[in-house]
């Protein structure tokens, strides 16, 4: 019996081992081997990285694996740009059209296995230059198994003076937790099983502002001037002086996968995914006005099926179906007609060369939102020991939605009405098609 034998994406591995004649006694007999340090097999720079490697690198989610290899630097493989690398999951890319960043995070409970490759990939990645990400994920077992962590922390620093509200401990600062369950559909029928994980993660950041004044314009009633540094500072109106956070961020992520083997060794499986975040991005001159900087959302979701048709012991072939949707806003209140706007140039005037903002808003309003439809078809065969050969066709369709406005409010609106910088949404369809 050989034990521990891995095979990674898109290589075959080869186990040699001889038995020695004798009587069986009922003993069992374990033949383990090592790796060997070069593979004569691999065309390609590569790095797998399993689900048992991952599970104890000190890392948050699977980008922290990809910066760890050799030629990647915060997303950028050999100097190459972000949106040059190609992130798949389960065989489909789920880069967004907009940026070509990843639309969404796949957490490290829910991977069986991740491929790197920083140079020489196939032609089956047609729209990569500089690298590609391949995510396979887990799939259920035939008994039922699950688990459950999570973590509480905080940031710590002697630079108080630097780092406003980090002068206290709170241990739930940061939080995370997560889990997942997997196991036999129905009771006792491993056939079909099922996979789902789930992950809920807060953190307030490390930087902090006070509210000493609100988002407001210099026509509010409240306007009043005050002593700082024996100077009088004109300010629409006072805040409560509470610390905020301004780089705090919160993400909520719900994954299932149900695979059922069909007529023997064929295999047909459906995932989805689901992902709701949202946050803020610190802007330093609202460092006394934090409620004047808009809150980004996001929310992804994804659908996909897989039919894997055996035909013998050296080919098989792959029909895959997806479909994936991306959306992102972003604004400081969700209604553009919401009466709490200030004067458009309330910024303008309560603000100055390198000074912090005493009032006003940021009147920007972004919605984008991105439909993928993806089909594809592949056929694999191991013609000998040595050669492979994959042929396959896919086509793609994009929707892409921009909606991007400031809201204008001053006496020559009479209103708080939107006057947008782009008047109407803009819309595209690219469809695609390839053939290896």
């Amino acid at each position: 019996m050989v034990q521990e034998v891995r095979v990674q994406i898109n290589l075959t591995t080869e186990v040699n081992f001889t038995l020695q004649e004798e009587t069986i006694t009922g003993q069992e007999v374990v033949i383990t081997a090592t790796r060997p340090l070069v593979q004569r097999d691999l065309t390609a720079t590569a790095a797998a990285v399993s689900r048992e490697e991952l599970a104890v690198l000190p890392v948050e989610n699977f980008t922290d694996v990809v910066n760890l290899q050799a030629g990647v630097v915060e997303g950028h493989f050999r100097g190459g740009r972000i949106g040059e690398v190609a992130y798949l999951v389960d065989g489909v890319q789920i880069n967004d059209v907009y940026d070509r960043s990843f639309a969404f995070q796949v957490e490290n409970n829910a991977i069986q296995e991740i491929e790197v490759i920083t140079g020489t990939f196939n032609a089956e990645y047609g729209s990569a230059q500089s690298g590609v990400v391949n995510i396979v994920t887990r799939e259920g077992s035939e008994r039922y198994q699950g688990s459950l962590g999570g973590y509480v922390g905080d940031y710590l620093t002697t630079a108080t003076d630097l780092f406003m509200g980090l002068e206290r401990i709170s241990p739930l600062h940061t939080r995370s937790i997560q889990g997942d369950l997997s196991g036999p559909l129905i009771p006792g029928y491993s056939n079909v099983t099922f996979f789902v994980a789930g992950r809920y993660v807060h953190n307030d950041g490390h930087l902090y502002g006070r509210r000493i004044v609100l988002p407001v314009d210099q026509d509010d009633p409240r306007a009043q001037y005050v002593t700082v540094d024996g100077r009088q500072v004109f300010v629409p109106a006072l805040g409560d002086s509470a610390l905020v956070p301004m780089n705090w961020s919160e993400q909520h992520t719900l994954q299932a996968k149900l695979t059922a083997r069909l007529f023997g060794q064929h295999k047909l499986t459906l995932s989805g995914l689901w992902q709701g975040d949202q946050g803020k991005n610190y802007n330093h001159l609202f460092r006394y006005n934090p409620d004047g900087t808009p809150t980004v959302y996001g929310r992804s979701r994804s659908l996909l099926a897989t039919y894997t048709h055996i035909f013998s012991s050296r080919t098989f072939a792959e029909l895959k179906g997806a479909y994936f949707t991306n959306e992102v806003r972003e604004y400081v209140y969700e209604d553009p007609l919401d009466p709490r706007y200030p004067r458009d140039d309330a910024l303008r005037l309560l603000g100055g060369n390198f000074s912090f903002y005493r009032g006003g808003a940021i009147m920007r309003h972004f919605r984008r939102r991105t439909e993928t439809f993806t089909a594809r078809f592949d056929i694999t065969s191991q013609v000998t020991l040595r050669h492979q050969v994959k042929a396959g066709v896919e086509f793609k369709q994009h929707t892409l939605t921009v909606r991007d406005f400031e809201v204008k409010r001053n006496p020559s609106t009479a209103s708080s009405r939107p006057s947008p910088r782009c008047t109407r949404p803009t819309t595209s369809t690219t469809t695609n098609g390839r053939s290896n």
